[in-house]
């Protein structure tokens, strides 16, 4: 029979088996550190006095972990890779940013020290290319003049040629962006007046001041007096002795040289002058682009293709004097800065077939139509891209602000607009329709039941109580549209209105914007030998300011139904959204920089 002294020591020996293996399960044995050492302290006494052996089980208690190597070195391997792999991406965008800069430095000094190496023509070819600014599209319509900004590099810099400062280099995304003007709007009125000063010294009004005095201003016995765009003055200097051709130079440098000024200054910050000498931006006698102290960034301006030579000669020398070598301005077509745009803002694909696009331009005053090829485009041959042109006249997105002032005139004087004789009322009606277009445009105008309220207090007096009178109306869309189309039928009844031959001669006149689309159409198509546009048409597009409009947008693709059926004008049209409808020509502009760059060299 065991005797009691041995019956202890196998009890003690499974207690320390347990306590191990509660170590062992728990990751820890700190837990039993205390059990664990009184058991060892009892061991050692007994094996002194009976030579008792320690079990093992009690000494594994010592071990601090249990999980087995083979599944710890796997995790520390893949943590490895993934620190050092992460570290090493990092390191190879970093070399290749410096890189870039490195290559730009070198280009740099190449071109202002000489290289025995270079010819001229490569020299200047590269020059072409190092526009450390950027490009900045210029779209000056008869209306609105917008700017953009495009940097095709992944970081912006400052100015040019170590003058400006850099304004918390900001990366440029690779979309081109519409510059907001000083006073917070996507574009400036390009419109403007001349008037004398305090000094009797003529000084010129531009921008919204002009656009707000623009009807008040109507029956100015000279063209300089009244509100007119520099385009409208290229049209009229030639046949007005009092307009010359410095004063449309003149108005169109302030315009663009203040709203470019602005733009620089938003993207790449204010030129400093370290040196105290005279800064050319602030001076506008000297360049804003180019030369010692302006900016080293590209103008792309935008112009119709159907511009006369004059008027653009006129455009060039005006331009001269504010972009210099080597960012001297470059010259681009709408249509194909639109379509330009169109592709690289995914708004269509580019067809990689003999298809062609069909642009409708729906300006102030006039609905034009394109007929383009398909991208890439020859930039120095018009011709090669543009197809066929067509323009109708007296249409566009001041014909539905005068349908809304013709009903605002009838309801408040009981007659047509052109009986108004108040020219500071004719200008509050103006103004007060704008908004309510833009309000019957908001949502898609899908609703033709939509309307507004166009309120216009102390429009008037009434001369027979002398109180004021104020105006009070309710508008729909659909009545709007209702005016609209009775304003298109009286243009196109008159003898002038199938201007260069824009409508089809074998469709009745127009007696809607369905119907005058399709007759655009159809003409479009049969001078431009497209037989089945089912298969030959990629795209339709809508671009300008009164595209905003969805009564136009909507006349167009019922227009376009009516020649191929509903299933094709869905198919093709395309209307770009919101305000981008109106800045497709600018976006482009900006972007057709870098490509004539390329090709130029």
């Amino acid at each position: 029979m065991p005797s009691s002294s041995f019956i202890h020591s196998i009890k003690r020996q499974a207690f320390a088996s347990a306590s191990s293996n509660h170590a062992r399960y728990s990751g820890c044995c700190f837990t039993n550190s205390f059990n664990c050492g009184s058991l060892i302290s009892a061991s050692q006494e007994k094996k002194k006095s009976k030579n008792y052996t320690i079990p093992s089980s009690i000494i594994q208690c010592h071990e601090y972990h249990a999980t087995p190597k083979r599944e710890i070195l796997p995790m520390i391997g893949l943590a490895t890779i993934a620190f050092v792999g992460r570290y090493s991406y990092k390191a190879m965008v970093r070399m290749n940013e410096e890189w870039a800069d490195y290559e730009d430095d070198l280009e740099k000094y190449i071109l202002e020290h000489g290289d025995e190496a270079l010819t001229d023509d490569q020299r200047s070819n590269l020059k072409k290319q190092l526009y450390t600014g950027g490009y900045l599209g210029i779209d000056m319509g008869s209306t609105n003049l917008r700017i953009s900004h495009y940097h095709p590099k992944a970081a912006l810099g400052g100015g040019s040629k170590g003058t400006a400062a850099t304004n918390n280099s900001t990366n440029a995304s690779s979309r081109p962006k519409v510059v907001d003007d000083r006073e917070g709007g996507r574009s400036t009125p390009s419109l403007c007046y001349q008037t004398l000063d305090e000094q009797s010294k003529e000084v010129l009004v531009w921008g919204r001041m002009a656009k707000s005095k623009f009807y008040e201003r109507r029956s100015s016995d000279s063209s300089k007096s009244q509100v007119l765009s520099p385009m409208n003055w290229m049209r009229t200097a030639s046949r007005d002795n009092q307009t010359t051709a410095a004063d449309v130079q003149r108005a169109i440098q302030q315009l663009i040289r203040s709203t470019s000024r602005n733009a620089l200054e938003k993207k790449l910050g204010a030129i400093n002058n370290t040196n105290n000498e005279n800064t050319a931006v602030h001076d506008d006698d000297q360049p804003l682009f180019g030369g010692k102290y302006g900016y080293d960034a590209k103008p792309i301006v935008a112009i119709p293709p159907s511009l006369p030579n004059g008027h653009l000669e006129l455009f060039r020398e005006a331009l001269s004097k504010i972009a210099v070598s080597p960012c001297e301005a470059t010259f681009v077509s709408e249509p194909m800065a639109a379509i330009e745009a169109a592709v690289h803002l995914n708004l269509f694909p580019s067809s990689g077939d003999d298809k062609k696009i069909v642009l409708f331009d729906v300006g102030t005053s006039s609905l034009r139509l394109y007929v383009l090829s398909t991208p890439p485009f020859e930039y120095d041959n018009d011709n090669e891209n543009i197809l066929y042109e067509s323009v109708f006249s007296d249409f566009g997105g001041l014909t539905l602000q005068d349908a809304c002032v013709n009903l605002l005139s009838r309801h408040f004087y009981n007659h047509s607009k052109e009986l108004i004789t108040d020219n500071m009322a004719l200008q509050r009606l103006y103004d007060a329709s704008e908004s309510a277009i833009l309000e019957l445009s908001q949502g898609g105008g899908k609703d033709k039941n939509k309307r507004t309220n166009i309120s216009i207090p102390y429009l008037s007096m009434d001369i027979k109580t002398m109180q004021p009178k104020h105006l009070e109306m309710g508008l729909s869309a659909e009545v709007l549209e209702q005016e609209l189309n009775t304003i298109l039928q009286h243009t196109t009844s008159s003898n002038d209105s199938n201007d260069n031959n824009a409508l089809s001669t074998v469709m009745p006149k127009p007696t809607n914007i369905s119907t005058l689309v399709s007759s655009m159409t159809m003409q479009a198509l049969d001078q431009s030998a497209i037989h089945n546009p089912i298969a030959q048409i990629h795209k339709v597009l809508v671009m300008g300011g009164g595209g905003r409009s969805p009564i136009i947008c909507n006349g167009v693709r019922d227009g376009l139904a009516l020649i191929g059926g509903e299933a094709f004008a869905n198919n093709v049209f395309v209307v770009p959204p919101e305000e981008m409808v109106e800045e497709l020509v600018v976006l482009g502009a900006s972007l057709l920089g870098k490509k004539i760059a390329s090709s130029d060299s």
